[in-house]
């Protein structure tokens, strides 16, 4: 239920852009989901699969890129991917702010 919530909200913005700019079709989707927002790429398609089904319109393939979590040293200013460890891969610090990867964010739609 969580994820076809999320993806009833990601079709209402891809779906009000098609509207705005005259389309009849939304062909494609490309949407970041952070590493632990708790969607996977399956679920999120089928979501909005049913959201199309509900306007009748066709589906269109949603290509999902997971963001990993980041950190920003206090020392350099440097942002990073954490990986294996949370140390600045730029000044060697290891005084850092984690950002947690839990956004969800459309960033590309094609329209038609």
């Amino acid at each position: 239920m969580h994820e076809h919530s999320i993806a009833d909200e990601i079709f209402k913005v891809l779906y009000g852009a098609a509207q705005n700019h005259g389309a009849s079709r939304i062909l494609s989707a490309t949407i970041h989901v952070g590493e632990f927002a708790g969607v996977t790429q399956d679920a999120l398609q089928d979501g909005i699969v049913h959201c199309c089904e509900h306007v009748d319109m066709q589906p269109f393939p949603v290509h999902v890129i997971v963001d990993k979590p980041t950190a920003v040293c206090a020392d350099c200013d440097c942002e990073f991917e954490i990986e294996e460890t949370t140390q600045c891969p730029n000044c060697g610090g290891d005084s850092v702010s984690v950002r947690p990867a839990t956004g969800i964010t459309v960033k590309h739609v094609e329209l038609a």
